[in-house]
């Protein structure tokens, strides 16, 4: 069953800012198309060999970007765009299913005394067999659209799955409206590993694609509704000479270049010994820590995966650096001066200590990670005092939804550290084996412990606790 009329309009306003012109040597010569937040997609002809390719996105400013990869054979290319510090780019939505049905064409049409210019048009279009194993060979686009120059290695939208399944390859007659010919995008999967995996994996330059094709459409093409990401940023050296890394592609070298080394290490004392204490002061610091923790080009990239609908940002320091004890929690998110790491729904905030030790203070990272999550073990302890758990039945969630109950004592493994203290044990890897040993369970990977307790009162405070307690049970 077709998309409806409003669907397809949604996704053509996508198609629209995910189309780009190419120019080699300063002359246009067709058209592109982004696939990721990164990459573009078009002919191999489009591209000539030596050439200095720039693109220019619809309504943006031109911009450098390198053939990653080209395949002569199959009229098939990969770009990679230059990042700029602008609003994230969308992309398209790929897919390798044909059907009879209406196809949008994005591209740059050449049309003489005009200068370049979008144009989306409809064509009708079916497969074609290959003859010797019967597979598809490529897009017939049918007679009633005229296919130009400039409009090779634009993207095929499908009117019936709502995803880019073709690349625009030649016209019948570029004078007249005989229709023409496209590339597989199951062709370009083949040739490209990177086109391969964007057909698996769903990335947060493809939400605005996704909310505009909606949930149903969405998840008729395979994918999961929900998209995350993940970010690794390294933080080392010292409080007035760091650097900041962002795995596994970026790296940046800072030295508190803007405040001066002294300012900079006097900041981060202040920020770390000093306990916050109102917003005024967040909002302070948050932009502080920020411009230490986000240089440009991170910045640029926590904008694109921004888009996401949550965000795990992992922060790995050197283990025993002192860098660790900053708040960097308090860092404002890239570009909202008012929002922060800690108190955004969308992000989440976690420090690695990157170590190598094996006595008990770190468990060992496997020899071989899992390929997928689901093959990986997590050992979920809770540790909480008895009482707790009839004083307070309900736990609150973090940001949003109902209340939950404790699970049963015998669902969680209660009181871990005791267990672990009596047998004379220390070390998150000793904790580990000991809990279980108590669960008999010893098939994890992870252990994962969150641990309760409250602020122990003052020695006089605590006999006078003490006092009451064994007056109520003399009751």
């Amino acid at each position: 069953m077709p998309l409806s009329d409003a669907t397809v309009e949604l996704l053509k306003r996508v198609l629209h800012d995910a189309t780009a012109a190419v120019h080699a040597d300063g002359d246009f010569q067709g058209t592109a198309f982004f696939v990721s937040d990164r990459l573009l997609l078009t002919c191999e002809h489009v591209v000539p060999e030596g050439a200095r390719i720039d693109i220019e996105p619809i309504g943006r400013a031109r911009r450098p970007a390198r053939v990653v990869r080209r395949d002569r054979d199959a009229d098939l290319a990969l770009l990679a765009g230059e990042a700029r510090d602008e609003p994230a780019l969308p992309c398209v939505v790929l897919d390798t299913r044909l059907d009879t049905c209406r196809y949008w064409l994005a591209g740059f049409p050449r049309e003489n005394g005009e200068r370049t210019g979008l144009e989306i048009v409809a064509a009708g279009g079916h497969r074609r067999e290959d003859l010797q194993d019967g597979g598809d060979q490529s897009l017939r686009l049918e007679p009633g659209t005229i296919i130009t120059y400039g409009m090779s290695g634009g993207p095929g939208l499908s009117t019936k799955t709502g995803a880019v399944v073709s690349l625009t390859r030649w016209s019948s007659d570029a004078a007249d409206a005989l229709g023409g010919s496209a590339v597989l995008v199951a062709v370009a999967a083949g040739r490209f590993e990177e086109i391969a995996a964007l057909l698996k994996t769903s990335t947060p330059a493809m939400v605005p694609w996704r909310d505009a094709l909606g949930r149903d459409g969405w998840q008729g093409l395979g994918r999961s509704w929900d998209i995350g990401a993940c970010v690794d940023l390294r933080v080392s050296g010292k409080r007035n000479s760091w650097q900041i890394s962002l795995e596994p592609h970026l790296s940046h070298g800072l030295t508190g270049r803007d405040l001066g080394e002294d300012v900079a290490e006097a900041l981060f004392r202040w920020a770390q010994r000093r306990r916050v204490r109102d917003a005024d002061e967040v909002s302070l610091l948050g932009p502080l820590l920020a411009s230490a923790l986000f240089p440009r080009d991170v910045a640029n990239h926590l904008s694109v995966v921004s888009q996401a609908d949550s965000v795990l940002v992992r922060l790995h320091v050197e283990h025993g650096n002192d860098l660790t004890d900053i708040p960097w929690e308090l860092a404002a998110v890239p570009g909202e001066r008012d929002k922060f790491l800690a108190a955004d729904e969308k992000f989440r905030f976690v420090r690695v200590s990157d170590t190598d030790l094996t006595d008990g203070d770190m468990v060992p990272p496997p020899s071989a990670p899992a390929a997928t999550p689901a093959e990986v073990g997590v050992l979920a302890a809770v540790a909480q005092p008895r009482h707790w758990a009839r004083q307070y039945p309900l736990v609150p969630p973090r940001h949003r939804g109902s209340p939950y109950r404790w699970p049963k004592p015998s669902d969680m493994c209660i009181r871990p550290r005791r267990a672990c203290r009596t047998r004379r044990i220390r070390g998150e890897g000793a904790a580990r084996a000991a809990m279980e040993r108590r669960t008999g369970c010893s098939s994890h990977r992870r252990l994962h412990r969150a641990a309760f307790h409250g602020r122990r009162p003052a020695r006089g405070r605590r006999h006078a606790a003490d006092r009451l307690r064994r007056r109520r049970r003399g009751r």
